[in-house]
């Protein structure tokens, strides 16, 4: 199961990947490795990293989850050995990144391996 973790804008600006996508069993689980990993915190506004007025720059996933790597409701790109993410994963970087309604998003995927998979930049 894949989890996704969508940033929203506090203050005003997006900071590192905009999708964090964790493969985990549980919603849990991926919340533990998401925040782990070092990236993805939880309750900003409470502890003052992010402001009131925008809200928390990343929530806690519930069982909300796709069979594989999706972004925009859609799955990501298959590597060339028919995986889930992009062409040169598990490598290490994405050879390319994919659009959505914002553009082109930087994302990270975490694979039960604890391969890290992000976007060139």
């Amino acid at each position: 199961m894949f989890f996704t973790y969508r940033q929203n804008k506090s203050h005003g600006v997006f900071l590192g990947n905009l999708l964090v996508i964790v493969e985990a069993d549980t919603s849990k689980e991926a919340n533990d490795i998401a925040f782990q990993d070092g990236e993805v915190y939880f309750d900003g506004c409470r502890t003052g990293e992010d402001c009131d007025c925008c809200g928390d720059r990343w929530t806690r996933c519930n069982n909300d989850w796709d069979n594989v790597p999706s972004q925009c409701g859609k799955p990501l790109p298959l590597t060339g050995d028919g995986r889930p993410g992009y062409a040169s994963c598990p490598g290490g970087n994405l050879s390319q990144k994919t659009e959505c309604n914002y553009g082109v998003l930087p994302i990270k995927i975490i694979y039960k391996t604890g391969v890290k998979c992000t976007p060139d930049r």
